[in-house]
């Protein structure tokens, strides 16, 4: 996967944050790695699977939700309770709501994204690329055992703050994404989207 374009839109929202918020004089490493493991436990709680005590252990990968017109991939009709693609003619004015489907385990995914390559130019390290071949040398046997790789992986890159390890942990996490189900395209279109979200949260003062 191409990383490049990635870093670049990275660093230009973590200038924006620290610029908006006034932390040039602040050293922000360990507050983004704490974040990056909260994001990660936010990502497998969306995943679900290590719930063993739960009658619903099953990934939370497909949810309905209202979203601005322009976005809109469907209506739902409040009044007769269904679904309409974009170009059906509706005759339920005023109990129509644009909606989108989404992915939460995707979203949270690119979540811990984005901590990871701000944590890479916390070291200016920015690689250019990782390849599939190397990430699949780091994958596990269930996805449980992947996303305690990742702690272990964190933890460890937090220890040294060097290239190999910051390089060991991108591999890692592309692996857990393998192990999730997803494609480099999915991750590379669902990354650039949640970045302009952020870009947007930004400029309304989230």
């Amino acid at each position: 996967m191409n990383l490049q374009a990635m870093f670049d839109k990275q660093r230009e929202l973590d200038e924006k944050i620290v610029h908006e918020k006034g932390l040039q004089d602040e050293s922000l490493f360990e507050k983004k790695v704490l974040a990056l493991q909260v994001e990660l436990g936010e990502l497998a709680n969306e995943w679900r699977g290590f719930k063993f005590w739960s009658g619903n252990s099953k990934p939370r990968n497909y949810v309905e939700s209202s979203c601005s017109e322009e976005n809109a991939e469907f209506y739902y009709c409040v009044k007769c309770k269904g679904n309409f693609d974009i170009d059906h003619e509706l005759e339920c004015d005023g109990n129509v709501h644009p909606m989108k489907r989404r992915n939460p385990i995707l979203e949270e995914y690119v979540d811990c994204l984005h901590f990871i390559l701000s944590l890479g130019l916390e070291i200016d390290e920015t690689v250019s690329y990782v390849s599939s071949d190397m990430a699949k040398n780091y994958q596990c046997q269930s996805p449980s055992e992947q996303f305690n790789l990742v702690y272990k992986y964190i933890s460890t890159f937090t220890s040294n703050r060097n290239e190999f390890w910051y390089v060991a942990l991108l591999r890692v996490f592309f692996s857990l994404g393998m192990t999730l189900g997803f494609c480099p395209t999915e991750i590379r279109e669902a990354y650039w989207e949640k970045n302009k979200v952020n870009h947007e949260r930004q400029a309304t003062g989230y």
